[in-house]
This record gives C-alpha cells, structure tokens and sequence, in this order.
C-alpha cells in the first residue's frame, strides 16, 4: 500500500518548530556576545597590572592571543577570577598534557625549550598565572606567590631557602635569572609538600583592546 505525503499541517507544526528554534539560537548567542563586550569592557577598564613572571612564561604575542580568546566564566561576575589556558591541556578532554614551546631566554642568553602547563588569570585588578612543571606548581597574586615543591624539605634546608632567590628553589630553565626572594618555605606534612612564599611586585600591563597605544575594536 502506497502512502500519500504527510498532512500539509506537520510541514507546518514542524517548520515552526525550526522557526523557533533557530529564533532561541539567535537569542542566546545574541547574549553571548554582549556579555563578552561587558566582561571585555570592565576587565579593560579595571586590570592594570600583570605578574612579571606571567610576561616571562609566555612567548611573544601569547598572552594577547590568550586574552583575545578569554570568555567569561558561568559564574562571572559572582566569581570574578577567571582561568583560560594558555598551554598544556590536551584538545581531549580537560587532561593535563604538557605542551613543549621555546620562549625567550634571559638577557643575553639562547631561548630555552620547556614543557609545561601554564593558565592564565584574570582577576579583578591584574593579571596573574598558575605554571606547572611535573608536580612543582608556581601561583602568582597580587603580593607576589607560592612555590609549590614535591616531598617535603627538612627544616634545615627550609630555613636555607629563605632570602634567596626563587631560581634557586624552582627546576625550570625559564626561571634562570628570577632573582625574587622567598620568604618563607613551610613543609605541609599532610599533602607531603614544601609551600614557599616569594615576593613579586607586579608591573604595568593592560589587555590588548584596552591599550591606549594599541587600540583595537573588540
């Protein structure tokens, strides 16, 4: 048995539906977009500042390309820091894969290649980083940072740490010529680490769209 084409009103039922569909799409995105020109409007106006060892780990033009990608988090603004990887998680998946790049080395000296995980944050007043090598974990913060070291130091050798410089506590080629102080180095026996404390004031720096030098429609 032969059957004729489905009743005229399904065509119809089923076009309004794409029709409304395609319109909540518009919506949505529509949205999407101002709340990108919001979060870009006030992170612009309001980070003026930027951890000197965030400018160092990433290679020229980097940290733009990150800032430009930058989207606001669900939470934002209740939560007003915000994470964006700069390298070193895998496109599969949220897993940790470290990436290697060649950077910019010390004054004077041949760029260095290292494999890492480096994420940037956007706070609500600089810009700052959480760099991973193995399970050694550099933080940066408005006061400076913590240096996270596997296995837990001796108090003999934590009492050496303090006052030199972060190079000589942190394994990663990029950190050669750091010459910030710690000032303090704790060891946390129940997650059998060394949490140092250093010093970091941070340095000018403002978004890519938000540089009076270097303004760009956004």
């Amino acid at each position: 048995m032969t059957r004729g084409p489905p009743p005229r009103k399904w065509f119809t039922d089923h076009q309004h539906e794409m029709d409304l569909a395609s319109q909540l799409a518009k919506i949505r995105n529509e949205m999407e977009w101002q709340r990108l020109q919001v979060f870009r409007a006030y992170v612009g106006r309001r980070i003026c500042l930027a951890s000197p060892l965030l400018l160092d780990a990433c290679r020229d033009s980097e940290l733009d390309q990150v800032a430009w990608r930058a989207r606001p988090s669900r939470m934002w603004p209740r939560r007003m820091t915000t994470h964006h990887t700069v390298r070193g998680w895998s496109t599969k998946g949220r897993t940790y894969r470290p990436v290697r790049v060649e950077l910019a080395g010390a004054a004077g000296q041949a760029p260095v290649t290292v494999a890492d995980q480096l994420v940037l944050l956007l706070t609500s007043r600089a810009a700052h980083m959480v760099l991973r090598l193995g399970s050694s974990v550099v933080r940066t913060h408005d006061d400076g940072g913590l240096l996270v070291i596997p296995g837990l130091l001796t108090s003999e050798r934590c009492d050496e740490l303090v006052g030199t410089a972060l190079d000589s506590a942190f394994p990663h080629p990029l950190g050669q010529g750091w010459n910030y102080r710690l000032k303090s180095a704790k060891p946390d026996e129940p997650r059998r680490r060394t949490v140092c404390e250093f010093e970091v004031p941070p340095i000018e720096w403002r978004l890519p769209w938000a540089r009076p030098w270097d303004v760009e429609s956004f």
